[in-house]
């Protein structure tokens, strides 16, 4: 009985500490207004959509396993992005009506920034 009721005093002060503990974490903590979370939340969200915009630009040169093309951070690219780089293939004729719609895009990979200037 003795051995228990330590147990029992040993897990309360093992409790406190933890409660007193999570107050302590939680008074320090700054809480920002809802306009300002709000506007951070729309930075964010802004900042993460823009590299998913669709970008398109013309291959002007490959060295190596370097790849120029014809756009820059003016022109929408951001270091990171991952683009999909495609060869112009034949027309694309719509069967029925015989109109153009196009030309087929032929993949040859992935073309990754490093580097865009402006």
């Amino acid at each position: 009985m003795h051995r228990s009721r330590s147990r029992q005093l040993f897990t309360l002060i093992i409790f406190s500490f933890f409660v007193l503990f999570l107050s302590t974490a939680h008074s320090q903590q700054q809480t920002a207004t809802p306009q300002e979370g709000k506007a951070a939340l729309e930075a964010l969200k802004a900042e993460t959509l823009s590299f998913f915009e669709p970008v398109a630009a013309k291959i002007i040169s490959v060295e190596g396993e370097t790849v120029r093309i014809d756009r820059g951070s003016a022109g929408g690219l951001k270091t990171g992005m991952r683009l999909q780089a495609f060869k112009e293939g034949g027309a694309f004729i719509h069967p029925v009506t015989k109109e153009p719609l196009g030309n087929v895009e032929l993949p040859l990979g992935e073309v990754e920034v490093t580097e865009a200037s402006s």
